[in-house]
């Protein structure tokens, strides 16, 4: 089989880098869901910062809000159910797509494997292409 294995230990620094970013229940309190509070104010603020944080994030990945528009893509909230809408929907664009090109989707939380948050054609990514997408190893090797 052709191609760069990953090492253990990049595919390890990978799921400690993920680890050590913010966790989507510390999130949550910052709105007031779990005793972090700060009241209606305090949710409008942050809410308010949504948006210039996005474009950032936008920038960042080398997009702009105009960029957006010639995507198609779909996008799933709520709180129960997701995951099944997600899997359902990639099933139907995986099965009708007719050579349009790859089907992707990002879930979180992951249920099994960080991995499977990443998904192209309803199947979850590679450890190599998991531990590229959460940026260079900082080690030697």
């Amino acid at each position: 089989m052709a191609g760069v294995r990953v090492s253990a230990r990049g595919y390890a620094e990978a799921l400690e880098r993920l680890a050590a970013l913010q966790s989507n229940r510390t999130t949550t309190q910052l709105f007031g869901g779990g005793g972090g509070g700060g009241g209606a104010g305090r949710m409008a603020e942050l809410n308010a910062q949504a948006l210039p944080e996005m474009r950032a994030w936008l920038r960042r990945a080398g997009y702009g809000p105009a960029d957006l528009a010639g995507m198609r893509h779909l996008h799933v909230a709520g709180t129960k159910g997701k995951g099944s809408v997600c899997a359902s929907a990639t099933a139907m664009l995986v099965a009708h797509r007719d050579g349009a090109g790859v089907v992707g989707t990002y879930t979180s939380p992951h249920l099994v494997s960080p991995r499977e948050r990443i998904a192209l054609d309803g199947r979850p990514i590679g450890r190599q292409a998991f531990a590229d997408a959460l940026g260079p190893s900082t080690s030697a090797s």
